[in-house]
């Protein structure tokens, strides 16, 4: 299950999956980080993809990890209402669907200093998993 689901307040919970459901309070699986579990799960194994499938050279683990690094931080710093309103500002009258899209997700979005470093945290612990899987020195092979 998802840690955002599991940390959620359980109204939300139960509106998100509309389940007729007894209404339970404080629940919080993962306690005070519960909120950056997503961003850390998602740079980690988004990491480990991007340097699979683009080859376990160290240029190819470089540029994956940084590459990836600045987008899901280009992605979370958009989301905070200043720039995200720049973002609106500078693209007015841009007529494209992905755009929007995009501009919907900032602007709904919720910006929090502790997502970058769990986004930073994410994309380190992945490349070094994937150096230990590379060596070794797990039980991964």
């Amino acid at each position: 299950m998802e840690p955002t689901l599991l940390d959620r307040p359980s109204l939300d919970v139960l509106r998100t999956l509309h389940w007729p459901l007894p209404i339970v309070r404080n629940t919080r699986v993962f306690g005070p980080v519960g909120q950056n579990v997503p961003s850390f799960a998602h740079a980690y194994t988004f990491t480990i993809l991007l340097i699979v499938a683009m080859g376990f050279r160290v240029p190819s683990v470089v540029g994956a990890s940084v590459g990836w690094l600045a987008l899901e931080s280009l992605f979370e710093i958009g989301q905070h209402p200043a720039v995200c309103q720049r973002f609106v500002a500078a693209t007015a009258g841009w007529n494209s669907r992905l755009l929007r899209v995009a501009l919907r997700y900032l602007s709904a979005g919720v910006f929090d200093p502790c997502d970058l470093a769990a986004i930073a945290a994410g994309v380190g612990l992945g490349v070094a998993t994937v150096f230990m899987c590379r060596q070794g020195d797990t039980a991964c092979k």
